[in-house]
């Protein structure tokens, strides 16, 4: 039989077309051994739908905060009912293709030294589709030179075993922005990690999402990260570059900043 894999996706006020339409993603896997486990972090709006869906649907699990605790502690909230040898994650306005479980437990179960497997990923952004330059297959030997300049991989298209991440007591909740971030330099100690050469999530941006109006809380978080990870691995003047980038967003006001968000030098995306 098949590992189970759980889906953990959080959510809070998500619209409500964009949040089902992540849910079906799950609920349409080709891969049929799964759970998903989704936390409300304290929602003020009624999600008729989910009521149907928990219903329907056995394999979801539903949690809700009674106040609002932010991403990474809802996450850790979430994992502490997983029990899928492997978890999944999925933001609540993304989707995952069909095959993605699927693919990408084939690869863990066949390599047991990674910890880690995500893959390329498709952007939509003002209802056009594309590839951003940051999706590409990356080998392990890649991603521990460049950890110290980037978050390398969408935290959307991650698939991870559940006991290494347990090893690591869950998400770090100093971290309430660049979460994924932390736990990709962390997991490196417990084993490798891997970016297929295989687009299996759609990600939407929107001017709303938390990645564009907290930028300039991310950058402060992966500031820090970027140091740790250049202590750790060394980093050339790609690490120099974007500390600098980085510096940049977390100190000038927020109308400089976003006027030239979309110059090519310039990547305040992620």
């Amino acid at each position: 039989m098949k590992p189970l894999v759980s889906v953990l996706m959080c959510f809070r006020n998500e619209d409500s077309v964009l949040l089902k339409t992540a849910i079906d993603s799950i609920l349409n896997q080709n891969y049929s051994n799964l759970e998903l486990i989704l936390v409300d972090d304290a929602s003020n709006q009624d999600y008729e739908f989910l009521k149907k869906y928990r219903s329907q649907f056995p394999k979801i699990k539903y949690i809700k905060n009674d106040t609002n605790i932010g991403l990474t502690k809802s996450l850790n909230r979430g994992l502490s009912i997983v029990n899928g040898k492997y978890v999944a994650r999925l933001d609540s306005d993304d989707v995952s293709f069909s095959d993605r479980i699927d693919v990408q437990v084939q690869f863990l179960e066949s390599q047991e030294d990674y910890v880690i497997v995500g893959s390329r990923f498709l952007i939509t952004e003002k209802d056009k589709d594309s590839e951003p330059a940051d999706s590409k297959e990356l080998e392990f030997e890649e991603i521990c030179k460049m950890i110290s300049s980037q978050n390398f991989t969408a935290h959307s298209t991650i698939l991870i075993r559940t006991d290494k991440l347990r090893d690591l007591m869950g998400y770090n909740e100093f971290y309430y922005y660049a979460q994924d971030y932390d736990l990709y330099l962390r997991m490196l100690r417990l084993g490798k990690i891997k970016v297929l050469n295989k687009i299996l999530v759609r990600r939407n941006i929107f001017d709303s999402a938390i990645s564009y109006r907290k930028r300039k809380q991310q950058r402060f978080y992966a500031v820090i990260i970027m140091i740790r990870a250049f202590l750790k691995y060394g980093g050339g003047v790609a690490f120099f570059k974007n500390i600098v980038k980085a510096l940049f967003v977390i100190t000038m006001p927020s109308q400089i900043t976003t006027y030239i968000k979309s110059l090519s030098y310039f990547n305040f995306r992620r």
